[in-house]
């Protein structure tokens, strides 16, 4: 698992990243700014105060931090799968379940819900 080892703040609401497997770069994050929590980051001095967290969160501060593994597949393009390929296997065991079911129509199962499958898809609506 990588995590960060360095994080510092660039000009113009970025922030440059070191990961513990030499893969580093820079992350905007303007198109945050100004929504909801992040509206903090107006303040310059507050923005500077991005850290690398204990729990390998990029952060500011209580209220706002940032996931690593977002940040990374951000830097390389990588995919969740590529990063965690526990998860690609999973993910390949429900394509075989879902290709192997074979049902169609509306199954009633509780009068609150109404399922529908399709395409190996389950949709669920609420009443």
């Amino acid at each position: 698992m990588v995590k960060p080892i360095s994080v510092s703040v660039l000009p113009n609401l970025r922030i440059k990243v070191e990961f513990s497997d030499g893969t580093e770069g820079s992350v905007d994050l303007s198109e945050l700014a100004g929504r909801g929590v992040f509206k903090a980051w107006e303040d310059e001095k507050f923005f500077a105060q991005v850290h690398a967290g204990p729990g390998r969160q990029i952060r500011w501060n209580d209220e706002i931090e940032l996931c690593p593994d977002a940040i990374y597949l951000k830097l390389t393009g990588k995919t969740p799968e590529d990063l965690f390929p526990r998860r690609r296997a999973g993910r390949e065991q429900v394509q075989e379940v879902s290709d192997n079911l074979r049902i169609s129509g509306p199954i009633s199962v509780d009068p609150l819900f109404d399922l529908r499958f399709d395409q190996g898809a389950v949709f669920v609506r609420t009443a």
